[in-house]
């Protein structure tokens, strides 16, 4: 096998593994209200109390 075809299918599987830990954590992340950048709902609650 050449350099490049193993190199490609290790990228496609590199990728694959990337975008699994990133969907699958941040999901779970929104649902628990953890996520870095919070969602909407989370911020709605802010200017009442003021």
């Amino acid at each position: 096998m050449n350099p490049t075809a193993r190199s490609e299918r290790h990228l496609a599987r590199l990728s694959e593994q990337v975008d699994r830990v990133l969907r699958e954590p941040a999901l779970r992340a929104m649902n628990t209200g953890r996520y870095p950048r919070p969602a909407a709902p989370v911020l709605l609650p802010l200017p009442e109390v003021s």
